[in-house]
């Protein structure tokens, strides 16, 4: 019985499915495939760069900016972003579909309303809680209509390129949901994925995006920049940190890059010690030497593997410290998350100094201990003693 119960119900749901795929509403062909969005300003209101899947191989269109190769790019303008958005249909024939969208680009002009032009996307039920969201250092519609190889560089490259800038520790989480949560806190500094474009080989017809680093947020307005580098030692620091390489040179001037294969962070705030907090900082590293450039093959032996290992604790403790006297003494804005740390902590000491939270952060002097297994990886990767 229980099983003529399922077998009805799958029955169902398979006739539910392809009933509402006959409606002329619905067809895949009668769907715009969104898979990539930039949003940008002028003086007559907002400017939306739309990639889409490019079903139909030849399609022409005065408003279409590109519409060769896997995808085709559209420009609608509108008052605000949905409005810009209900002139899809007219420009392309077909009734959006949001659900593959991969990637929101917001363009400089819009950097300081991200909340308000993301807004849409959060309210709209067919459109994916967690696509990702960048900034872009110029306009987003220059990510979008970027050329390789005269196509454009399709919105699924550019979340390949940001995902393993997650993977390697040079991009946090920017899914839409996390960042309209992160930016509801009035003392969280926001941090979101920056890209950019440049110019291939010279005499070639092509760009790359790049991932710049990343663009800082507070009380939803653009704060300042931070570098891959940065970026790296932020996660770092916050114990969201995946793989990450870290470049610098011995005391004979010899290159040396070490790979952090894994990180454990522990960060201790004060109890009762607000509104001049005290923190500490310790980071548990396991790394590996991925490239030593002497020379010579023998030339990384046990006590050069010494030194290597000191250079890098001395340069990680050294780097974020500078980070930290950035952020929290010079920009003012709290990327490490220390107000929900001291929330918990020191819950009514907090909210006592919640609204001068900009001045308390000022005080924060972390004290950062860095320990490091550090082993020689390569074609002989045997322990010395």
């Amino acid at each position: 019985m229980k099983r003529m119960i399922a077998l009805t119900a799958v029955f169902a749901l398979i006739t539910a499915l392809f009933s509402s795929c006959s409606s002329n509403n619905t067809e895949l062909r009668n769907r715009l495939i969104i898979e990539g969005m930039g949003v940008d300003r002028d003086e007559d209101g907002f400017v939306l760069t739309v990639q889409a899947l490019n079903t139909t191989p030849q399609s022409q269109g005065s408003d279409q900016t590109a519409s060769s190769g896997a995808v085709i790019v559209y420009t609608v303008k509108g008052n605000s972003v949905s409005d810009a958005l209900s002139k899809l249909r007219l420009v392309s024939g077909k009734n959006p579909l949001y659900s593959q969208n991969r990637i929101i680009i917001i363009g400089s002009s819009v950097e300081n309303e991200i909340p308000a032009t993301v807004d849409f996307f959060v309210r709209e039920y067919a459109s994916r809680i967690n696509v990702l969201v960048a900034v872009s250092e110029n306009k987003a519609s220059a990510i979008l209509n970027s050329q390789s190889e005269s196509e454009a560089i399709g919105a699924k490259s550019v979340q390949e390129i940001i995902e393993q800038g997650k993977l390697y520790s040079h991009a946090g989480n920017s899914e839409i949901y996390a960042l309209m949560n992160d930016f509801s806190d009035k003392n969280a500094g926001v941090c979101i994925p920056l890209l950019g474009t440049e110019k291939g080989v010279e005499g070639e017809d092509k760009e790359t995006v790049n991932l710049k680093g990343a663009r800082v947020f507070k009380n939803g307005k653009a704060q300042c920049y931070l570098t891959n580098e940065e970026v790296s030692y932020l996660l770092l620091s916050t114990g969201k940190s995946g793989k990450c390489e870290i470049a610098f040179k011995d005391s004979d001037s010899v290159n040396v890059t070490v790979e952090i294969l894994k990180s454990r962070t522990k960060v201790k705030t004060g109890k009762k010690d607000l509104p001049n907090p005290k923190v500490e900082i310790e980071l548990n590293l396991s790394a590996g030497v991925l490239e030593y450039a002497s020379g010579t093959p023998d030339g990384l032996n046990s006590e050069k593997l010494g030194e290597i290992n000191a250079l890098l604790k001395e340069k990680i403790e050294s780097d974020m410290s500078e980070l930290y006297k950035k952020m929290l003494k010079e920009e003012k804005t709290d990327v490490f998350r220390f107000d929900r740390r001291f929330s918990l902590t020191q819950s009514k000491k907090y909210y006592e100094f919640e609204d001068e939270w900009d001045s308390v952060i000022g005080n924060i002097e972390p004290k950062i201990t860095v320990d490091i297994d550090l082993k020689r990886i390569g074609i002989n990767s045997a322990k010395f003693s």
